[in-house]
């Protein structure tokens, strides 16, 4: 995943997946804003629950499970 971070915060610019499965993702991903996020560890795999809003104040959930995850500044 790549993120626009120009106004936020972070310098975090992408993030990596390895050997993931989405669990939930309910709309795409574009032009969103990173709210809220929290990760477990469960059966072995990370799984990270994502929640992002939308232009029109609307909250998105993503959930991913990855064996690995990592951000590159």
């Amino acid at each position: 995943m790549i993120f626009d971070n120009s106004g936020s915060f972070t310098n975090i610019t992408k993030m990596h997946l390895d050997n993931y499965e989405i669990i939930r993702q309910e709309s795409l991903l574009q032009n969103l804003l990173w709210v809220n996020d929290e990760i477990y560890k469960t059966n072995g795999k990370y799984e990270l629950h994502v929640m992002l809003r939308n232009k029109n104040d609307g909250l998105i959930e993503f959930i991913v499970s990855a064996e690995h995850i990592s951000f590159e500044h």
